[in-house]
């Protein structure tokens, strides 16, 4: 395991297939694991208060790779490609955006205010804990199970054959279209337009 100390940072991008594992610190570091000749081609850097891990190579989905992520604060996390990450400790902050590309996955538990998710491809968003507002935006063959994330209010826009399933309190608004699907955890006040075969059931 290599460990990499670095500048203050609140946002992260991953850039390339790993498993991250995000650790609320007092430091900000992180720790790569992988095969020793592949260490050199995971590469990090942070600019503007944002934590970039990328490569200059090609890593095949299946290789190995374990990313130890250590950190006071995150506000944003953005995954593109193969990646997957998740914390064994609640994430909390007044805004949290994350944002899903392509293959990526979360499984995050979250305290937050304001909670953005942004969803395209094939993508997999779990989410757990507690959110004032949440917004959500899906599209392409992508699934938000936010069963366990109890929200006050929602606002949502899901499209293609995107799913996603929340707990609400108080108030659901926002569009879904083409065959997306709306599960629902709860009774709060729904004002969606439902478009094009997307279809609306209420899990209680």
């Amino acid at each position: 395991m290599q460990k990499r100390p670095c500048a203050e940072f609140n946002s992260i991008i991953i850039n390339l297939p790993a498993n991250v594992r995000l650790i609320p610190s007092e430091n900000h570091e992180i720790h790569v694991e992988t095969d020793d000749n592949l260490l050199d081609y995971v590469k990090s850097r942070v600019r503007n208060r944002q934590l970039i891990i990328y490569s200059n190579r090609q890593f095949l989905p299946f290789t190995e790779l374990n990313i130890d992520i250590n950190f006071k604060i995150i506000k944003r996390i953005q995954l593109n490609g193969q990646a997957w990450v998740y914390s064994d400790d609640t994430i909390g902050a007044n805004k949290i955006e994350l944002t899903i590309n392509d293959l990526g996955k979360t499984d995050l538990m979250l305290k937050t205010k304001d909670l953005k998710v942004i969803l395209r491809g094939r993508s997999f968003c779990k989410l757990a804990g507690q959110s004032g507002f949440t917004s959500i935006k899906a599209s392409g063959i992508c699934k938000t199970d936010a069963f366990a994330l109890t929200s006050d209010s929602l606002d949502l826009l899901l499209r293609q054959e995107s799913e996603a399933r929340v707990s609400v309190k108080k108030q659901i608004t926002g569009k879904i279209k083409n065959n997306a699907r709306l599960l629902i955890k709860g009774n709060p006040v729904l004002e969606v337009e439902k478009l094009h075969g997307a279809f609306i059931v209420y899990e209680n």
